[in-house]
């Protein structure tokens, strides 16, 4: 299974071949994937943290 730094460094990827780009449905294209890239990361560093006990209010 993929680790949360490797989709972050695929996004990073993408961001990058994107700033190279001129054509506007090719970047808009890479952005959205670098967007689910991360959001994918950052579910996984959630699913991964253990579960709060205690709620501060």
């Amino acid at each position: 299974m993929i680790e949360a730094t490797q989709l972050h460094a695929q996004a990073q990827k993408c961001r990058m071949l994107a700033g190279g780009l001129t054509n506007r449905d090719d970047i808009r294209a890479l952005e959205d994937l670098a967007r689910e890239l991360e959001e994918r990361a950052q579910r996984l560093q959630r699913a991964s943290l253990p579960p709060a006990t205690d709620i501060a209010a």
